[in-house]
């Protein structure tokens, strides 16, 4: 078998400046990954995702069609029910990632052909690394991208058939909002600030710098950028807050996951649609966007603990 793809892989294209610095960008992009869906399903006896219907074929083009490029082709002979829900909660925890790095997430939709007869045998995903420059009447999308040992960009245009195009639900803001709020976690990272940082360079001290304050109007800046995701971070000042509140941003950080988790499994099922797959995927276990407000709505008013809010929350 090979594969028919147009774009570049990222793993041949140069990586400058689409790593973002910063421990709160990389603690952030990690809990979305992780916590997408909690630890790959694993430990959680009633949440799995199922294919309807789940015939071998069904079974064998969709796994193939989400599957990592380096396990290709999907092993059907060892395919067993968990095993699907890894690659499928592998691919929507990267999904997420991008969502919420860069506000959306680009996909090639490669063929897999047949070695000897060169037939399209089914369909595959391929992640597309790079920056979107043009989109014309939803006919043609542009990429730029920069293959490793070349000194120019390579410019990739597909037919939008060729696409698919995961976005941030609504909900969550736009994609400009979304790589704002990705530069404040970026700045909120710094240790201390640029002109004390040249000051210690030269051996020289600010008196007037109080680095409390300093570590104050971080946080709190931070905490405003992220209040639509409920994120504050791994370790929340107890000095800035009250044990309330982290519980509620905690317990709302959920509720966001739970919307953008069921943003891309309609977006998938769109996308299966779109290939002509007549099969359904469903995602089993995991509480509702919905069901977490009505936890957030009673750790309001007080009539469960906060112990019983996040295990409500997680489960």
């Amino acid at each position: 078998m090979t594969i028919e793809r147009k774009s570049v892989s990222p793993y041949e294209m140069i990586q400058s400046h689409s790593v973002n610095d910063g421990h709160y960008v990389h603690m952030f992009l990690e809990d979305v990954r992780l916590q997408l869906i909690p630890l790959s399903l694993n430990g959680l006896e009633d949440a799995r995702f199922q294919i309807m219907p789940s015939d071998e074929r069904t079974v064998l083009t969709v796994g193939t069609l989400f599957s990592d490029p380096s396990q290709h082709p999907f092993d059907l002979r060892s395919y067993r029910n968990r095993d699907f829900s890894d690659i499928l909660s592998t691919f929507i925890a990267e999904v997420g990632r991008e969502l919420a790095q860069n506000g959306n997430s680009f996909w090639e939709i490669g063929k897999v052909l047949d070695g000897d007869t060169n037939a399209v045998t089914c369909s595959k995903l391929f992640w597309i690394a790079g920056e979107v420059t043009e989109r014309r009447n939803d006919v043609r999308q542009r990429f730029w991208q920069k293959k490793e040992g070349t000194k120019r960009k390579k410019e990739v245009i597909l037919p939008s058939s060729s696409v698919q195009a995961f976005k941030l639900p609504r909900a969550l803001g736009t994609v400009r909002a979304q790589r704002r709020r990705i530069g404040i976690l970026q700045d909120a990272s710094k240790i201390m600030p640029s002109f004390v940082e040249q000051n210690l360079s030269r051996l020289e001290q600010d008196p007037d710098y109080k680095h409390t304050d300093y570590s104050r109007a971080q946080f709190k800046a931070l905490a405003k950028a992220m209040t639509e995701w409920g994120w504050i971070g791994r370790f929340p000042d107890d000095r800035y807050t009250t044990e309330f509140y982290n519980y509620l941003r905690q317990i709302k950080f959920q509720k966001v996951l739970a919307v953008l988790r069921e943003s891309i499994i309609r977006d998938i099922n769109a996308l299966l649609q779109r290939l002509e797959i007549e099969c359904e995927i469903r995602l089993h276990g995991l509480k509702t966007a919905s069901e977490i407000n009505e936890v957030m709505e009673q750790l309001k008013t007080g009539s469960i603990s906060f112990g019983e809010a996040m295990n409500l929350a997680r489960s």
